[in-house]
Formats: structure tokens, sequence, C-alpha cells
């Protein structure tokens, strides 16, 4: 198992040695030593090191969070900070956006060690996956609690202004949840057989028992034209123009 490499990154030459002696006397590889900004980006490219030391006060044109920054954008190497300066604004500062650690001067190696375990040995909140949901069914609000509609068994969802009437197999009486049917399509598009056919409806393809042409009277005029339809469950509802191509694909037509 190879060592731990590390490049410590510090202007003052005394604290610079006394780190890399402590360092190598409990076999951490010192992968180099730079005392500016522009010295430790070209080191960490050239040496790739686990873990760099950097000193937020240094000689040259950049300080020391200036060159975490830049080191942690190229390479994603985690950082331990090392100041005199022990004031919360400093320490935000030097954490922001990166993976850090902060250690005050005067040193203790003790404390560059654990910092080094922290950064490098223990799981890293930000990794951490979400846990997957269950996303078999959704559950509708109902009095003080919430119920399980499976996706299985929805048969077909109607919009209703801001809200969206959900009709499926285990009950007469269809659910309401309290989001517009874009919203709602929005959060089942994974579920490819739940298929927007018009405007105001979404339909279950997989509970589909027809799809035919039909004469269809339209509401506002009176007017009969033959019209695509999909039935389910004695409900025949109207594909519209827009999705009909789409819709009409997704069955074996013989």
């Amino acid at each position: 198992m190879r060592s731990v490499s590390v490049l410590i990154v510090e202007n003052d030459f005394i604290q610079s040695a006394n780190l890399q002696k402590g360092l190598e006397n409990l076999e951490y590889e010192v992968a180099g030593v730079a005392n500016t900004g522009e010295l430790a980006i070209d080191m960490a490219s050239q040496k790739q090191p686990d873990v760099v030391i950097m000193d937020i006060d240094l000689d040259g044109l950049m300080d020391g969070i200036e060159t975490a920054n830049q080191i942690h954008e190229r390479h994603g190497t985690p950082i331990i900070y090392l100041s005199q300066y022990d004031d919360v604004k400093t320490y935000r500062s030097a954490r922001r956006h990166i993976r850090a650690e902060y250690v005050t001067k005067p040193l203790s190696i003790i404390n560059v060690l654990n910092a080094i375990d922290n950064l490098l040995f223990k799981p890293n909140p930000q990794d951490k996956q979400p846990l997957p949901k269950i996303n078999d069914r959704i559950f509708v609000k109902q009095g003080n609690g919430h119920y399980a509609v499976f996706l299985k068994d929805i048969t077909f969802i109607e919009a209703n202004r801001e809200v969206a009437i959900i009709h499926h197999t285990t009950s007469e009486k269809p659910s309401t949840v309290s989001v517009n049917l874009g919203t709602l399509e929005e959060k089942l598009k994974g579920f490819t057989y739940l298929a927007r056919c018009s405007r105001s409806h979404m339909e279950n393809l997989k509970k589909v028992t027809q799809n035919k042409d039909q004469m269809v009277e339209n509401p506002a005029t009176g007017k009969r034209t033959q019209k695509r339809v999909l039935e389910i469950g004695g409900k025949v509802i109207v594909i519209s123009e827009k999705f009909k191509s789409q819709i009409t694909s997704r069955f074996h037509l013989h």
C-alpha cells in the first residue's frame, strides 16, 4: 500500500521544514514544497498529490485561497488550509466551493493528521446519494394522511383547471391531486406508458381497449367530425392532432 502523497505550500521555511520532517517520520510522502501560489499550481500538476497543505498567506501575487481554488478546479485535490487566523469569516472563505479542512497555527502535527484523515478516509457528505424513491405509486392526500395509488392501476388522468383528477381501477371514485396536468406529467415522465394524448388528458396505454376513428361532436359548435379516439374501461377520449402520431405509433396496428 503506497504512502499518502502531500504537497506543502508554505512561505515560512522553518515551518515547512518542520512539517515535512514530521510527515516523513510518519511515513507520508512529501511530493514537494512550494512557497508561492504559482509554483504550487505547477507542482500540483506535475506531482498529482493526494492532498495539499496550503498556507493562506503566501509570497507572490496569489494568496493560498486563490491558489487552492485553482488546484481544486483543475485536479479536484482536497486542501488543508494553514493560517494564523481563527476567525469564522476566514474559515468560511477558505472552505467555499471546495472540500477542505482548516488548521490554525501554531501547527500541531496531530491536527494536520486528523485533517488528512477527515479528507481522505472519511465519507464525504456531498458524495452521499439520495435513497431511491418508491416509484411504483403516488400518494394522494386524503384527510390527515395520504393513500397510495399504484401507477399500474391508473386508467387515465384528466385536467380540471389547476388540479389533476386520477381515475384508477382500485376505486370508482377518482383521486384529486393539487397540481396541474403539466406538472404531474413532468413528475411521471419516466413512466412511458402514461402518455399525454390531449391538452386535458393523459392515458395509461396499457389499459387501452380500443384505438379507432369515431365521429365526435364539438360541444362548442355542435359540429360532428371524425377523430381518433382511445377507449379505456368504457371511457372514450379524443386524441388531439398534436399527439395523434405519437400515440398511435405506440401500438401494433394490423
